[in-house]
């Protein structure tokens, strides 16, 4: 049972493998119109093995044009087999020994399809469809004594153009016509036509590799390939090549912060090295080779630094109210560089110098007044008297009557202007602040007068609540004693630090005051 199943499958493998190779039988020599009179008896057919494995025929057959089934037939590779109407006659005329007598039939003079498929016609190996006029070798092989030869196995037997009439004398002459064919060999025509000479002119990229596939130029010239086909026919082709190159170049490019290339790349810093190929990009068909030459510059940043008073309005449009330095505005290719140029805000608000609000006071003639206490913003400004002399303290005002403005200007913050309040002093003139109860000091005196550096007061009351006080010609108090008695009758005031001039020497207590004229040497 073993051997069964074995011989089953060989016949299988076998039957499989005759198949794979059946299509390289070709038809390669066809004698339809032989130049005898009446019954042809030279009329063949000539198979040709074009594979490098042994092909089974057995179970064959001629489908179409003659009536054949072949035997035990096996063609090795590269070899021909003759079927003839009569072999005798080809051994006879053409001294061919092997062809074999097909079953029956005739070849058409007119033309026909000759078709051999494989056991039962199961798949066409070769098919032609020859005819006696042209483009078929008409004249020659239409009686005139010549077969038809194919060449080329290799190439397409369909064609007629591939096909020529044979030009192998058999030194046989029937009715005056020499028998030509080369039945089971190569026919003299093919050598004839086997090697084909041709130009061709060719251009390329780079480099260009011949038609054989047996060479490759890199450089423009002319050059000789040689194709061999499986019938050892030459092709010899003159290449006439233009090697083109490839185009490079440079794409400069500058750009703030980031540049999308050609590439699809997103390139943060400058770059000189990368490079893409656009295929067939350059006008000769060749491919473009950039290479980059990216500069990236940065945005500029800076800060606006600045103090304003009370408010200030930005280059954002904004105005601003208080101090700030976080705020930020871009200026679109405001830099030197092209880029943007992102400022930040570095603000200062400084508040208002405020003096308060004018006003006015009446006073008797030369009566004092503390200017530290007599604007509520107390010490944080300037007086200034009504011939802008400078203030500060306790002051007797001018014992003529009249208006007297004093000005008080405040300058406490920076960057902002100084504001002024003013202060209108009516001195009245119907009472005086020297004259108040003088007769109670009719005992206190004063000496020496004129003096340079001690003055003397006397006391003979011994009164101790006494106080001390000496204005200059403005009125301003250059020198105060609020204990100057301590107890005693007389005092001693030093004055020799005092300028020279007359000055007022003011002795006074809660009820009672006493003025004298002091002339300071």
């Amino acid at each position: 049972m073993k051997q069964f199943y074995f011989f089953i499958l060989a016949a299988l493998m076998l039957a499989f493998t005759s198949l794979v190779n059946a299509q390289d039988i070709v038809i390669t020599e066809i004698m339809y119109n032989p130049p005898e009179a009446g019954t042809d008896s030279l009329e063949f057919i000539e198979l040709y093995n074009n594979d490098v494995v042994a092909v089974d025929l057995t179970g064959w057959s001629f489908t179409q044009g003659v009536s054949h089934t072949f035997g035990a037939v096996i063609m090795n590779p590269g070899d021909y087999l003759v079927v003839a109407k009569n072999a005798s006659a080809i051994q006879n005329v053409y001294g061919y020994s092997t062809a074999i007598e097909w079953n029956s039939g005739a070849l058409s003079n007119g033309g026909e399809a000759i078709v051999l498929a494989t056991v039962g016609g199961a798949q066409t190996i070769d098919s032609v469809y020859y005819y006696n006029t042209i483009p078929w070798a008409g004249a020659e092989a239409n009686g005139n004594g010549a077969s038809i030869v194919f060449c080329d196995p290799s190439s397409d037997n369909t064609d007629p153009v591939n096909w020529y009439a044979s030009i192998t004398s058999s030194s046989v002459v029937v009715n005056g016509i020499t028998v030509l064919g080369s039945p089971g060999f190569e026919d003299a025509v093919c050598a004839t036509l086997c090697n084909s000479v041709s130009t061709i002119s060719v251009s390329d990229c780079g480099s260009y590799t011949v038609p054989s596939g047996n060479d490759t130029y890199t450089a423009s010239g002319s050059y000789m390939d040689t194709i061999l086909n499986a019938a050892g026919c030459d092709s010899v082709i003159t290449i006439n090549l233009t090697i083109n190159n490839s185009v490079t170049g440079t794409d400069f490019q500058t750009a703030c912060g980031s540049y999308t290339w050609i590439d699809g790349m997103t390139y943060t810093s400058s770059n000189t090295n990368a490079m893409h190929t656009i295929v067939g990009g350059a006008a000769n068909g060749c491919d473009s080779i950039v290479t980059l030459d990216l500069t990236i510059n940065n945005v500029a940043t800076g800060t606006d630094v600045q103090a304003a008073c009370g408010s200030y309005t930005w280059i954002d449009g904004t105005i601003y109210t208080a101090s700030n330095n976080n705020a930020t505005f871009t200026i679109l290719a405001g830099a030197v560089n092209g880029c943007d140029s992102i400022v930040t805000l570095d603000l200062t608000i400084n508040a208002s110098n405020d003096a308060g609000v004018d006003s006015s006071l009446t006073v008797c003639m030369n009566e004092q007044i503390d200017f530290d206490t007599l604007s509520s913003l107390g010490t944080a400004g300037n007086w200034f008297d009504f011939t802008n002399t400078p203030v500060s303290g306790v002051v007797a005002l001018s014992s003529i009557p009249g208006d007297y403005e004093f000005s008080y200007i405040i300058y406490t913050s920076s960057n902002c202007p100084a504001d002024t309040a003013t202060y209108t002093i009516t001195v009245d003139g119907t009472c005086d602040y020297l004259a108040i109860n003088t007769e109670s000091m009719i005992d206190v005196s004063v000496y020496p007068n004129p003096a340079s550096s001690i003055l003397t007061i006397q006391n003979s009351s011994n009164t101790t609540s006494l106080k001390v006080e000496m204005l200059d010609m403005n009125g301003r108090i250059v020198l105060v004693e609020n204990d100057v008695f301590k107890n005693s009758s007389n005092a001693n005031l030093v004055i020799d630090h005092l300028n020279k001039g007359i000055y007022t020497l003011r002795i006074y207590d809660e009820t009672s005051q006493k003025l004298f004229k002091i002339v300071k040497q």
